[in-house]
């Protein structure tokens, strides 16, 4: 593991980052058939799973069917309007907007750290990954990257950063956003809750229900998930929080928030180590993106479905904890 490995380098981690970036790719070459097939009239693509294949048709039903079936993408309604909802092999739309981020930060430190410039075939790779990200349809990755790249890029900004401003122009233009927001009274946060208001109307009452078998269990919680043939998805679904505290009780919720807020405390404090390190400081602002999107992401969607997501979330985690022995070594 990255936390364990004391020999973990620089060069190392940029051999990391290739690889996700080289997952990117992968998915731009699935989002272009998903496109393809959309245009088509097409309102899904999905495609069985070795595990299916080999199942009892009898087994493969409900929860079952779902999680051995690759979902590419399906149709679905986001301000009023019929849009492909791209899910790749996150399974899970949501889950691959923030798998996306990850990708996303990753892929720019990889091509930062080599050393060229962001040429034309970086560009369009990177544009493609954010609107992957996009096409996922989860407004909370959307909110969680603002305010992720905001705090890293902006309320931390480097002193001896030579695009000091570039910041100045970041913040200007989010301080006349903010302005307008407010001077014309738009409604943002109605905007966006309405724009799917029928899963919002599911959620809240599935974290209803979960609150409740929680306060019932309050000390270790039930353990697992409920099937209620009445809601679309199991009780204790759409939030590691309240999920977590259904299944594990006080103790569970208690570490996990505990780990949350080391891991942020970690990340902070790392700063004033490597803040004159370019590279390790592009990584740190990289590793921060992404915690503080997971963090926010994890408000309305499980870390734990797909797996892929709760590996990239703990790969990240590794990198905070060794970016000051990753420092020392390059010293």
């Amino acid at each position: 593991t990255i936390y364990n490995d004391n020999t973990i380098t620089i060069d190392k981690i940029t051999n990391l980052a290739k690889n996700i970036k080289n997952i990117g790719i992968f998915h731009i070459c699935i989002f272009l058939i998903s496109i393809l097939s959309f245009k088509q009239g097409n309102t899904f693509l999905a495609l069985d799973t070795i595990v299916k294949k080999i199942l009892p048709h009898s087994l493969a039903t409900g929860l079952l069917d779902l999680s051995t079936t690759m979902h590419l993408y399906r149709s679905d309604w986001m301000f009023n309007v019929r849009m492909l909802r791209f899910t790749g092999t996150f399974n899970y739309p949501a889950e691959l907007a923030l798998g996306m981020i990850f990708i996303l930060v990753m892929s720019y430190f990889y091509y930062k750290t080599k050393k060229v410039d962001i040429k034309l075939k970086a560009i369009i790779t990177m544009i493609f990954i954010f609107i992957m990200f996009i096409m996922g349809l989860s407004r909370i990755t959307w909110i969680g990257l603002a305010i992720s790249v905001f705090m890293s890029s902006i309320l931390f900004k480097k002193n001896i950063c030579k695009r000091s401003s570039l910041k100045k122009s970041m913040s200007i233009i989010v301080i006349i956003l903010l302005y307008a927001i407010i001077t014309l009274n738009i409604p943002i946060v109605e905007i966006m809750y309405k724009s799917r208001e029928n899963s919002n109307n599911a959620r809240n009452l599935v974290y209803e229900r979960a609150i409740e078998i929680g306060i019932e269990n309050p000390v270790f919680g039930v353990g697992v998930k409920y099937d209620d043939p009445s809601i679309l998805v199991p009780i204790g679904s759409h939030s590691t929080y309240i999920g977590t505290f259904m299944k594990t009780g006080f103790i569970g919720i208690i570490l996990l928030i505990s780990f949350i807020i080391s891991m942020l405390i970690i990340w902070v404090k790392v700063r004033r180590n490597i803040m004159y390190n370019r590279t390790l400081y592009l990584l740190w602002q990289c590793c921060g993106i992404f915690l503080i999107s997971s963090i926010i992401w994890m408000m309305t969607e499980d870390l734990d479905a797909p797996q892929i997501v709760a590996f990239y979330f703990f790969i990240n985690c590794g990198l905070i904890i060794k970016l000051k022995d990753i420092n020392e070594i390059t010293k």
